[in-house]
């Protein structure tokens, strides 16, 4: 380096921030619209994404916006619309749902099945193949799985993705209980209107 001459400034990375937390479809479509060096902030809920995007602790923020099977996820499309906010790119994600348990145990022995409100609704087969089997709603798939693993959930097995069960060690009883092969969601990749990461 010359005399005179300061070091180029470390760029920061991006953090995007996104509902769920790891394992979750969310961090998967995130990893995939903002690149793998970007940091994921998970939030608890969809209010607090937005929240977090527009008073900027974090640059960008991925929503799902639509799912082929269970249809519109929440107000997040008309959120995303808002003058606040400019969208940036738009990724469909092929969606997995799994059936994970802490061990391998038979189906018929389930009695509590958690997941998203949005992945339950994705799964109406196996909920009417398994009647005994009652839904309960978690936050999103990837804490699901974390918890049910912890112990900290009071379930028979949650639904989520394969990543997830990688991830908390957990057991994959089916590989898809969802009610399409071509199941997908719809993700936006978008910034606070105005801001540097709007347009880069």
């Amino acid at each position: 380096m010359r005399a005179g001459t300061a070091p180029s400034a470390v760029r920061r990375a991006v953090i995007v921030a996104i509902q769920g937390a790891a394992g979750s479809f969310s961090e998967g479509a995130a990893q995939r619209l903002a690149g793998r060096d970007a940091r994921v902030l998970s939030c608890g809920s969809f209010d607090e994404l937005f929240a977090a995007v527009a008073r900027r602790c974090a640059d960008r923020g991925v929503v799902p916006v639509h799912n082929t099977i269970a249809g519109p996820v929440f107000d997040n499309a008309q959120r995303v619309r808002a003058p606040a906010f400019v969208e940036m790119a738009r990724l469909r994600y092929p969606v997995a749902q799994c059936l994970i348990a802490r061990r391998r145990v038979p189906l018929g022995t389930l009695r509590r099945v958690a997941s998203h409100p949005v992945a339950l609704r994705q799964c109406a087969r196996f909920f009417a193949a398994f009647p005994a089997c009652a839904r309960v709603e978690v936050a999103d798939t990837g804490s699901g799985v974390r918890d049910l693993m912890a112990g900290a959930l009071d379930v028979d097995a949650v639904i989520g993705s394969a990543a997830a069960a990688r991830l908390f060690g957990g057991v994959t009883l089916l590989d898809r209980v969802d009610d399409a092969a071509d199941n997908a969601t719809e993700f936006v990749l978008f910034a606070r209107a105005g801001s540097r990461a709007a347009w880069r």
